[in-house]
């Protein structure tokens, strides 16, 4: 058994101590961090830690899970690190491409595993159109396009929320480091420009409305539009695939089923989940302790605990965190400057050496 501590105590942090409890391979046994942490390791029979530093530093603990605000990602990661903790980050991984190779570096000089959180790799849809693409079903994949449509959250929660404090987010980043996590695995490629332009009528610019083009090293083109909305419940699933290739479409959302279109013909695989776990709204309990839900984070909680035990690299590793922070920052550098930017992951040395 690995066992993990949790830094934060809030939504996501239950939603790992809810997957730790059914995992052959991993435990949650402590928390830090946030205003509820006290009450959390309470109700949860867990130890308690009074600061970040006293759990880093905790002899019982084998590797830290960071769920704090994505603010606080670089500081608390560096700090797991520095004392030999293996780690894995909620997304956004951090703030900047500079706090992601700092940390990879530091995790590379410690010989520790990091990874970046992207469950929604592990869900049916997302298996599913991987395999469906590696079969040749669609030909020559060349074109990604990605849609989101996410309700109002937002400063919403009483006033101590980190959700209050709209100077400290960014939607685009919280979302994006979704869809550009999933566009580098289904086409097996990495970002090498980006031009982006987004709805700057909000103070301070949270980045609700943004359009981005990239460019992948193999000449794929993939388009990420973003909307956030104030309907609720939602009108539709959250991320929206459209996958082109020379001989067939993919089309799915992340939490439903898979339509294989080519001349002449139509098939659906996994008709029968649409209904067991399509994503509306994270208002609503139901869908938030969801098992298909908890089973995504669950495999990706198994997959970095099999890592640390076997000494490699866990599915979403460090270099795939920073070929998705070098598309997420690439895109909102492009909105402030207004012009096209590169997103290549470049310095070869640093890939190799992690």
């Amino acid at each position: 058994m690995i066992k993990f501590g949790l830094i934060g105590s809030g939504f996501m942090a239950d939603t790992w101590l809810r997957v730790g409890l059914n995992s052959q391979v991993a435990s949650v046994v402590g928390v830090s961090g946030g205003r509820t942490a006290e009450s959390f390791a309470k109700a949860n029979s867990i130890n308690l830690y009074q600061s970040v530093n006293d759990l880093c530093g905790s002899e019982t603990l084998d590797a830290v899970i960071v769920t704090s605000p994505e603010q606080f990602h670089f500081e608390q990661a560096k700090s797991a690190i520095l004392a030999k903790k293996h780690v894995l980050v909620e997304k956004p991984f951090t703030i900047s491409v500079a706090e992601v190779k700092e940390l990879l570096e530091l995790a590379r000089d410690a010989k520790v595993v990091i990874g970046v959180v992207s469950q929604n790799r592990n869900r049916f849809a997302l298996r599913t159109a991987k395999a469906l693409i590696l079969e040749g079903q669609i030909g020559k994949l060349h074109f990604i396009n990605v849609a989101g449509d996410v309700e109002y959250w937002w400063g919403l929660g009483d006033d101590g929320s980190w959700k209050k404090k709209l100077e400290q987010l960014n939607l685009w980043a919280s979302w994006a480091s979704h869809a550009c996590d999933l566009i580098n695995f289904l086409s097996d490629d990495s970002a090498v420009s980006v031009f982006a332009t987004a709805n700057q009528e909000d103070i301070p610019p949270l980045n609700r409305n943004v359009g981005a083009i990239f460019k992948m090293s193999k000449g794929i083109m993939s388009v990420v539009h973003l909307s956030h909305t104030e309907f609720v419940p939602k009108r539709r699933p959250t991320m929206e695939f459209e996958i082109i290739g020379t001989e067939g479409v993919l089309k799915f959302d992340t939490h439903g089923s898979v339509e294989l279109r080519k001349p002449g013909s139509s098939k659906r695989y996994g008709a029968e989940l649409d209904q067991k776990q399509g994503q509306i709204s994270y208002l609503d309990k139901s869908v938030v302790l969801n098992p298909i839900r908890l089973g995504a984070y669950q495999a990706q909680l198994d997959d970095f605990a099999s890592a640390v035990m076997t000494k490699s690299a866990p599915e979403v590793d460090g270099i795939a965190g920073l070929k998705t922070q070098l598309m997420v920052c690439g895109a909102l550098e492009s909105i402030e400057k207004g012009k096209l930017i590169s997103t290549s992951i470049g310095d070869d040395a640093l890939q190799q050496a992690v």
